[in-house]
């Protein structure tokens, strides 16, 4: 199974992968608003992503006595593993933070600047700039709306979604580069935790506080077994905003270029918007200009699937493909 899952990754079309991840996303995110009504989104951030580290550790093990010889050996390397899995658990809590203040359609345009500067910094071809142009235009359309609403009290919004974009651009320069090792996966489980410790060190306590004595206003939560229901619900958004989340971003940061990468974040909103719709929002027609417009971009930017993965990775090797003695094509790293 696991290997029939693995192979049906990687010889799917690329643009159908990031659609099952969008997706995914997109519903775990309208459930997060259930949450957010019980608990401080602050602190939904942080179930997340301790959720999500218990998950990946016990599932991967990169600790165990059969992995601890692949762990790095290089500060390097470390520091790289700390400063994404910062950056994974810093960006999940300045977007909380900022939609607090700051209409989620006007969010997303704005944080979309951290992918647009990746995509301009590391585009090599008309298309990729093109892409990027029309995708960030595409986000604006969909934002734009509200984006003249905003008012003094929206600053500390603005500042937060800022960081997040920043934060957002970090991860996606730093998840390639992990993506790209030969224990990928378990380098991310391993940055997924650190960056789970340096969030403990702000939010731990008062974060299980809101579980265990949720807050006056919440409802639901605080009747009999609500606890329960409330930790089971972020551990649905757990799985549909992260856990699947991650494990594609890994898939697809190593069969994309970073700039197309970048280009197919902007589905997101899009998405976000098409199943708003099944919960009971009424996009107006602007809203649908701005998806096709994101649509145009990520038509533009992708030619096919078949992209040159690049060679650099965390432990500075190359991958290369080779034939075995029954002439089988396997996918091997080499040292430099």
């Amino acid at each position: 199974m696991k290997k029939w899952i693995s192979k049906a990754l990687y010889t799917s079309p690329v643009l159908a992968v990031a659609a099952v991840q969008m997706l995914s996303i997109s519903f775990a995110n309208e459930l997060s608003k259930i949450a957010f009504t019980q608990i401080e989104p602050l602190y939904v951030s942080w179930w997340r992503v301790a959720l999500t580290a218990v998950i990946m550790m016990s599932w991967r093990r990169p600790l165990s006595a059969k992995k601890r010889a692949n762990l790095p050996k290089d500060a390097k390397t470390w520091i790289i593993l700390a400063a994404l899995g910062v950056a994974v658990a810093g960006m999940n809590g300045v977007f909380y933070i900022a939609i607090q203040t700051l209409n989620s359609g006007v969010a997303m345009a704005m944080e979309f600047i951290g992918p647009l500067a990746v995509a301009v910094f590391t585009g090599h071809t008309w298309r990729e700039y093109m892409g990027a142009a029309l995708a960030f235009l595409g986000v604006f359309v969909l934002g734009g709306a509200a984006l003249f609403s905003i008012g003094p009290s929206s600053v500390p919004g603005i500042i937060a979604i800022l960081c997040s974009g920043v934060l957002w651009a970090i991860y996606i320069v730093l998840g390639r580069m992990v993506a790209h090792g030969s224990s990928g996966l378990d380098n991310l489980t391993i940055s997924l935790t650190l960056g789970w410790v340096f969030q403990s060190i702000f939010l731990a306590v008062p974060a299980v506080r809101g579980v265990v004595q949720p807050a006056a206003y919440a409802t639901w939560a605080r009747g009999e077994f609500g606890w329960v229901k409330l930790v089971g619900l972020l551990l649905v958004v757990t799985l549909g905003a992260s856990i699947v989340s991650y494990l594609l971003d890994q898939v697809l940061m190593r069969r994309v270029t970073a700039t197309r990468f970048s280009v197919m974040q902007a589905i997101l909103p899009a998405v976000n918007l098409l199943v708003s719709v099944l919960f009971g929002s009424r996009p107006t027609w602007l809203d649908f200009v701005g998806v096709g417009v994101i649509v145009f971009a990520v038509i533009i930017s992708f030619t096919s699937d078949e992209d040159p993965l690049p060679s650099h990775d965390l432990t500075s090797r190359h991958h290369t493909r080779v034939k075995d003695s029954e002439g089988r094509v396997e996918e091997i790293d080499i040292a430099d």
